[in-house]
């Protein structure tokens, strides 16, 4: 390993090491003959002693450093420092796919489709020349913080296929290379195609296609091309969506699409027409010659054959019957040809057995003719009910999108009545909100901001508030009086769906520069709305609500600053109101559903100021923390009592708190809960 500070070939800095892969480490360096950051990338030790691998290994980085592409990282040279053979490439500042995967679950469909056509639009610009990557997974494609994905590792992998796929190192590669590439064959574009469809597939459903037992289990599954459809794991995943992963995932070349131009227009279609049936996959074309492995992985699959069931031996000693009735007909001659086709057989069969044994786990693998009581999914986002129905031994399958004013997602029919009786392993077919409805953004002239304000709202708007100086017209007047609502965005007469954010800037009357005090007025007795409005002078205007015996709801009981007090306006104004207009006494996150509860008390923490609340509920399901807002922007009194559902069997959990101050949002601590089973 290259320390902090070392200097390669003179030049190049060691600033970390940010990355290591199979053949090869990458550092973080600095370039002092041009004063830029860059990234190295330096040949292990095991691959400086070939020199036909090293030959290889600078020619193809040299063929490769004319692939110039937004979508591909740059290779700028490659060079030999002391036996230091090493690639000067481009330094995206990033995260890879697979650690952006983990860090979100999976990644939403639009977002996975936007990185999938980036990296197809960086594979044609190689493919057009000539080069294949060859090993295209999540690991390789790096989002930089711009969100631009780029395609890294080009040269290295070309030589990380046949000759190393099965070492330790290169594992990884055996779960998105293609069946061609697997068997040590000839691997083309249509390569690319298969590990891209591989890594899609991960992006949509946060796991891998064929990600479980030994290497050999694996590669029987990508020979066998059974892929389980993403919509399994994912209820999310659109049909066209789906139609072009399975595509691109087929264990035949030439089932697949021909060129990576094909699957760019595919792909950008699927996000004008995700429920399309557009993607043409030619289930009528033959598939190519039997697959043939390795033997270290001939006797693997051999033994794992043992293991199986009866049924899978009976089938195996079918096969080795074969065998000898070929022998007695004198064709000893091709006996090596007889095993390859025996191995190939027997790996066929283990793939079925662990395709079937896979599947149904997934469906729950209990005991046949067990009856299960169908969940109310309703008012469920799809991962919610996932979680509902994966302990009840159910599946899950989106039948299509209903018109609702539920947010888009939110699972608004299931076929499959809740409470109704149904044997184990049954599929429960429901459907998602499209979304709500558009609304048009209102006028705004001649209102105040107060009054827009909560029209908004009423229509399901989030409204964010900027407090600005007005115009000056003609007359040196301002265009807009104080508290008066100048402009929106988006503008009046523009559609925007219901729950998203618009901004309203209110008028603060004239700017009359940084030197100037303004007499603050008496707002004391004034209803809320009248206080806010009069009040917009200053920068902002914050409510509080308190109860009171005297002062009847609604009406303003102080203020800050005090009346006739000339001081900046530069500052926020603070006003507050009798009765508890906007506090909740039961929190927002209250389910109709029965389950698992919590009903604890909360006393005050000891730093909170009276503001506005966000509360995050954190739970570890099946060995995974998720975190659930059940509350946010809400002031609420002390002691507060819960009333919250949480995660289905989940007994423990902790609610962190977090209170918004003068803008900031301050961590106020966290509560241990117990969560109880209700009827």
């Amino acid at each position: 390993m290259l320390e902090k500070g070392h200097m390669v070939s003179g030049r190049y800095e060691i600033v970390r090491k940010i990355g290591s892969g199979g053949m090869a480490d990458v550092y973080k360096v600095i370039d002092r003959r041009l004063n830029r950051e860059v990234a190295i990338k330096v040949l292990k030790n095991e691959f400086r002693r070939d020199p036909k691998f090293v030959k290889r290994f600078i020619e193809e980085a040299q063929s490769v450093g004319g692939l110039l592409h937004d979508n591909i990282v740059a290779v700028y040279d490659v060079n030999e420092d002391d036996g230091l053979y090493y690639i000067v490439m481009e330094f995206v500042d990033g995260i890879t796919i697979k650690d952006y995967i983990k860090s979100k679950g999976k990644l939403s469909i639009k977002e996975a489709t936007s990185i999938a056509i980036q990296v197809c639009l960086g594979l044609r610009e190689a493919h057009n020349l000539g080069i294949v990557h060859r090993d295209i997974k999540s690991q390789n494609i790096i989002i930089s913080k711009k969100g631009k994905a780029k395609i890294a590792d080009f040269g290295i992998a070309r030589m990380a296929s046949s000759s190393t796929i099965s070492t330790a190192s290169a594992m990884a590669s055996v779960h998105y290379a293609s069946p061609e590439q697997l068997r040590g064959g000839y691997c083309d574009e249509k390569g690319d195609i298969y590990s891209l469809g591989i890594t899609l597939y991960e992006m949509v459903t946060g796991r891998l296609p064929y990600d479980s037992g030994q290497e050999t289990e694996i590669i029987s599954k990508h020979m066998m091309g059974n892929i389980l459809p993403p919509s399994v794991y994912a209820g999310d995943v659109p049909r066209s969506l789906e139609d072009i992963i399975t595509k691109c995932c087929q264990s035949a070349k030439n089932k697949r699409y021909d060129n990576i131009d094909e699957l760019l227009q595919d792909l950008k279609r699927s996000l004008s027409e995700p429920e399309g049936d557009f993607v043409k996959i030619d289930n009528n074309v033959p598939s190519q010659k039997t697959v043939i492995v390795s033997g270290n992985n001939i006797k693997e699959a051999k033994e794992l054959a043992k293991k199986n069931s009866q049924r899978k031996s009976k089938a195996v000693k079918r096969v080795a019957r074969t065998e000898s009735l070929v022998d007695i007909g004198g064709n000893r001659g091709n006996k090596k040809n007889i095993i390859k086709i025996i191995a190939a057989v027997v790996v066929a069969i283990v793939a079925i057995s662990l395709i079937s044994i896979t599947f149904s786990l997934l469906r729950g693998g209990s005991k046949e003719g067990a009856k299960v009581t169908v969940p109310n999914l309703i008012g469920k986002t799809v991962d919610e009910a996932r979680e509902i129905v994966s302990g009840l031994g159910l599946g899950l399958e989106k039948v299509g999108e209903r018109e609702s004013k539920e947010t888009k997602g939110i699972i608004v029919e299931q076929e499959t009545p809740a409470d109704t009786s149904v044997d184990i392993n049954s599929i429960i077919k429901y459907y998602t909100s499209k979304g709500a409805d558009d609304v048009i953004i209102p006028s705004i002239k001649g209102k105040t901001g107060v009054e827009v304000e909560k029209a908004l709202i009423k229509e399901g708007l989030k409204v964010k508030i900027i407090r600005e100086y007005s115009e000056y017209d003609d007359n040196g007047d301002a265009i807009y009086g104080i508290g008066d609502a100048m402009r929106i965005e988006p503008a009046t007469g523009e559609k925007i769906k219901v729950g998203e954010e618009v901004t309203l800037y209110v008028s603060r009357g004239l700017d009359r520069g940084e030197d100037y005090t303004y007499e603050t007025p008496d707002v004391v007795g004034k209803t809320e709305d009248e206080g806010i409005t009069d009040l917009s002078k200053f920068k902002n205007v914050e409510v509080q609500y308190e109860k009171s015996d005297t002062v009847p709801a609604g009406q303003v009981i102080s203020q800050y600053p005090a009346a006739g007090e000339e001081v900046s306006p530069e500052q926020t104004a603070k006003i507050t109101v009798s009765g508890a207009k906007k506090v909740v006494s039961e929190p927002v996150a209250v389910t109709k559903s029965t389950g698992w509860k919590c009903t604890q008390t909360l006393n005050a923490p000891d730093d909170y100021n009276g503001g506005k609340l966000r509360m995050d509920l954190v739970q570890e399901i099946n060995g995974v923390p998720k975190s659930t807002t059940v509350l946010d922007g809400e002031s609420i009194k002390f002691p507060y009592k819960l009333n919250i559902n949480g995660a289905q069997g989940v007994e423990k959990g902790k609610l962190y708190l977090f209170e918004e101050v003068n803008g900031d949002t301050v961590d106020l601590g966290n509560y241990d809960l117990e969560f109880k089973k209700v009827a």
